[in-house]
């Protein structure tokens, strides 16, 4: 009987610290399901992070340049230009100017044309083989034998 006391007291203390181990497990188990629980949101939340942060980003950039816009005054420019007076001139003298200047500039382009043409043109040495005509032929050089007179 001592002996079925003492298995007892052994079984019951095996059995408390089973069930105390079982209790430690669970608590592990919960504990790892949070660990992997936070950290899947922490996995999520990073993207939306950075999304949030390059929008935020985009948002300083914009009104960055519209302030810069609103900075430049369009009023300045205009009341300038408003107050600079304006010379028309009137009447044939307005066409003579013009027509000047047009043939002033049609002379300008036609030099700047021969001098690049002057620059680009390949210069002709003495020994450059020319067409010649029949008769310039004739004129020139001695007609060999086997070639008929022209008439």
């Amino acid at each position: 009987m001592t002996e079925s006391v003492r298995f007892l007291g052994v079984y019951s203390s095996c059995t408390q610290d089973l069930a105390q181990r079982a209790a430690k497990v669970e608590q592990l188990l919960a504990q790892h399901t949070a660990a992997q629980e936070a950290a899947r949101h922490q996995a999520e939340a990073e993207p939306l992070a950075a999304e949030e942060g390059a929008r935020q980003q985009t948002e300083v950039e914009l009104r960055r340049v519209e302030a810069e816009r609103q900075r430049v005054s369009y009023i300045n420019t205009t009341q300038t230009a408003a107050s600079a007076p304006t010379l028309r001139p009137l009447g044939a003298a307005s066409l003579a100017i013009a027509e000047t200047a047009s043939a002033a500039l049609l002379e300008a382009l036609s030099a700047a044309v021969r001098r690049f043409a002057a620059a680009a043109a390949i210069p002709i040495s003495p020994l450059a083989v020319g067409v010649e005509t029949p008769q310039a032929c004739l004129q020139h050089h001695r007609v060999p034998s086997f070639i008929p007179a022209a008439a």
